[in-house]
This record gives C-alpha cells, sequence and structure tokens, in this order.
C-alpha cells in the first residue's frame, strides 16, 4: 500500500472509529457496523487518490523529462546531419549518449571525493581561489575526464569509427547524454523556470565542449603513421581545451546572474560555437568518404541523405 493509502486510509477509520464511540448506547447498537461500512469506502477512496497522485507525479516526471531531453536531442540531431558523407549508425549514435548518462554518475561521485579535499566553508568564502577550484577542477577536470574515459575507453575502438568526423559526432552524443541527465536532475530540483535559460546556454555547451574534445581524438586516431608527437598533441588538446572552455564557462556563471555575466557568457558561447564549427568543416574536409569532384546535382543528393 503506498504512502497516500495509508495516510487515507487511517484518516478515514479515525474519523469513523470517533463517530461511532461518540453515539449514545441507543444509537450505538444501530451504528455499530458503522466502521465496517466506512472503511471500505475509505479503503477504496485511499487507493483511488493514492493512484491519482501516483499517476500525476509520473506524468509530471515524464514531462520534466521530456523537457530535459529535448534540447540535447535537437542538438544531437543538427550535429549528426552536419555529418554528410557518412553518417553514423542510429544504434551506435544512442550508445554513446546513453554512456554519457553513465559519465554524469560518474562525475558526480567523483565530485563529492575531489571536494572532500577541500572544506566546505573555503568553497563558498574562499573568494576567487575557490571559484577557480570549483569551475576549472570540479566542474571542467572531473566532468570533463568522465566523458574523456568514456569515449577513449569505449568509443574509441568501434568499428564505425572510422574517420576524424565520427570523433567530433560521438564526442557530442556523449556531452549531450551528460547534460540531459544533469538537465532533469536541476529541472526536477529547481524547477522548470530555469529550463530555457540551461536550453540555451548549459546544454549546448555541454555540446561543444564534446565536440571539442571528440575532433582531437578524431585526430589522434587517424594521425599519420609513425606520428607519435600529432598522436599524443591531440590527445592532450583532447582534454585540456574542453576543461579550458568547461572551467571558462562556470567560472563566469559564479560571479552570480547580473547583466555583465550573462553577456561574458553569450560571448564566450558564441566564441565555442565558432571554435567547434570550425572544427567541423576542417573534419569534413578530412573526410575520406569526401568526393574529390562534385557537381552541382551531386550536392543535392548528398543533402538528402544519398550517396553520391
Amino acid at each position: 500500500m503506498s504512502y497516500h493509502s495509508r495516510f487515507f486510509f487511517a484518516r478515514f477509520y479515525e474519523a469513523s472509529g470517533a463517530s461511532a464511540r461518540n453515539q449514545n448506547f441507543a444509537y450505538s447498537r444501530r451504528n455499530c457496523f458503522a466502521p465496517f461500512i466506512c472503511c471500505p469506502a475509505s479503503i477504496a477512496a485511499a487507493v483511488a487518490i493514492g493512484h491519482a497522485s501516483h499517476s500525476v507525479l509520473r506524468s509530471f516526471a515524464m514531462f520534466i523529462a521530456l523537457v530535459a531531453a529535448a534540447p540535447s536531442l535537437a542538438l544531437l540531431a543538427y550535429f549528426y546531419l552536419r555529418d554528410r558523407y557518412e553518417r553514423e549508425p542510429i544504434g551506435h549514435l544512442a550508445a554513446a549518449y546513453l554512456l554519457g548518462m553513465f559519465a554524469l554518475a560518474a562525475a558526480q561521485g567523483a565530485t563529492f571525493m575531489v571536494a572532500d579535499w577541500v572544506s566546505s566553508d573555503w568553497l563558498h568564502t574562499g573568494g576567487e581561489p575557490a571559484r577557480l577550484f570549483d569551475a576549472f577542477v570540479l566542474s571542467g577536470v572531473v566532468e570533463e575526464l568522465a566523458k574523456w574515459v568514456v569515449l577513449v575507453a569505449a568509443v574509441y575502438a568501434w568499428r564505425e569509427f572510422d574517420e576524424p568526423m565520427d570523433g567530433l559526432i560521438y564526442g557530442v552524443a556523449i556531452a549531450l547524454g551528460f547534460a540531459a541527465l544533469e538537465n532533469f536532475l536541476f529541472l526536477s530540483s529547481r524547477g522548470l523556470a530555469i529550463a530555457w535559460q540551461r536550453a540555451i546556454f548549459a546544454v549546448p555547451a555541454h555540446a561543444l565542449f564534446g565536440g571539442c574534445m571528440g575532433f582531437y581524438v578524431g585526430r589522434a586516431k587517424f594521425a599519420p603513421a609513425g606520428g607519435t608527437r600529432r598522436f599524443w598533441l591531440a590527445m592532450i588538446l583532447s582534454f585540456v581545451v574542453p576543461v579550458g572552455f568547461h572551467g571558462a564557462y562556470d567560472f563566469s556563471l559564479l560571479h552570480g546572474l547580473g547583466w555583465k555575466v550573462w553577456t561574458a557568457v553569450t560571448l564566450l558561447s558564441l566564441s565555442f560555437w565558432v571554435f567547434v564549427l570550425r572544427r567541423v568543416k576542417r573534419a569534413e574536409r578530412a573526410s575520406p568518404y569526401r568526393p574529390k569532384t562534385m557537381m552541382p546535382t551531386d550536392f543535392q543528393a548528398l543533402r538528402r541523405g544519398k550517396k553520391v
């Protein structure tokens, strides 16, 4: 029996029992079965109310989940369509998205562990050093490391990861799965009023961090033979660049939510978009599936999703 059912059952039963006890002896014989008549009705009412409450809560949770996931799915579709020459299987894309949610769970545990290195009072009153630690270590390093490990340890070896552009797409998918679950937790605890802010800034920021990471992982995987230096440089950049972007983004937000902060966040977001979209074009040019010479009709075919 649910909590609501037990609560209403007790209230109805107490009311019916008290009513019976307060009657005089003449009426007590006639009403001695009142509790037995009221209790089934109270049980039925309690069960109905409990089911209704559970249904409302479940519907509201589903609504929050849809609102939380919608921005990430829209961005995932956008980047997926940018892969014009050899798109990834939907199943692999969904797997990367779910792995991103797993990365969030790992990051949450690591964040609590790393936060124990310093006192909670210092994090709240430590000024700029505390903000730098919060933004670049607790958010930047810990969260991007969780995504990076998933990308390198799981996705890197996939057979479908066969060109530099794939690294960018899978990096975005992992980051958006991470962002979708994080968005759900934020909206569940703080309400839907912040949904538009996260849809415009936070979720796209995660996609851009993942795009940077995946681009450099793709460059590392397809570095020329014997290019050990290029490989390690790309692997280092695949972690350092998103950590720097993520830390700068969170560091701005830790200074409040005034117009100056939102201006800084907007400028940072625009610069992230420019940076990542340039990497998308580079990955497109490096694709082995890109035709060397193309006619105007071929471009139309590519837009329709057909191979040339």
